[in-house]
């Protein structure tokens, strides 16, 4: 016979089993993408032979087919500044996903986006242009993790929870400046597949996230009615 958990009416509308702590090796998987592109940067910088075979352009990928191009640009980096920039994200984004719904997404589903990603805006330019960075890739896990979120706390309250989610939304993927050697268009085709990515990742998902939510909101209620939950 199955026993309906109790739950806590506030407990419920507050909580989700994102606020459970993130299992220990949760960076695992941003460590090793942080510690590959590193590599990827200092050899493209210090070795231009390597760095002019391994070019990321539309000559090297398309018309030699070159492929493996696709991976050495979005691993490669201009600048330190340009490498620390997106790893700031990654690690932030792609810890959370990867602590709370697996590493397998990250590498198996958000990593491959990322490479068509780069390859789809690659395309689009002239075939000399090199495109090089992880800048799609953040633009893919800021939106999926942003949706997830979304979707893991819609039992939450919900004016306040729209408005938190719009906000941060806006916050992390509106640029606030301009230049010139930003490729803005692979954000937006990064954007576009992060979104599509989130609500089907959601649509899949949804039936664990609820499980999830239910055994960590009844626990919540267990500890507090037995006199374990203090506030700190």
């Amino acid at each position: 016979m199955n026993i309906k958990p109790v739950i806590d009416h506030d407990i419920w509308k507050s909580e989700s089993f994102l606020n459970s702590h993130l299992p220990d090796n949760f960076l695992l998987s941003v460590f090793i993408y942080a510690l590959i592109a590193w590599a990827v940067t200092v050899l493209d910088m210090m070795v231009p032979s390597l760095s002019r075979i391994m070019r990321a352009n539309g000559h090297n990928v398309f018309e030699q087919g070159r492929y493996i191009n696709l991976v050495w640009g979005v691993f490669a980096h201009g600048s330190i500044s340009h490498y620390l920039s997106n790893m700031m994200y990654i690690v932030i984004f792609g810890s959370l996903i990867s602590g709370y719904f697996g590493h397998r997404i990250f590498w198996f589903m958000l990593f491959p986006a990322a490479l068509i990603t780069h390859g789809i805006s690659l395309y689009s330019y002239s075939p000399n242009t090199t495109l090089i960075g992880s800048s799609g890739f953040v633009f893919i896990i800021m939106p999926y993790w942003i949706i997830l979120h979304y979707l893991s706390t819609k039992h939450n309250d919900g004016l306040r929870r729209g408005l938190k989610t719009a906000g941060f939304a806006i916050m992390m993927l509106y640029p606030m400046s301009f230049k010139p050697t930003t490729s803005y268009r692979t954000h937006y085709i990064g954007m576009i597949a992060g979104i599509i990515l989130g609500l089907i990742s959601g649509q899949v998902l949804k039936n664990d996230i609820r499980r999830r939510n239910i055994e960590y909101c009844s626990e919540k209620t267990v500890i507090r009615d037995t006199g374990l939950f203090h506030n700190s």
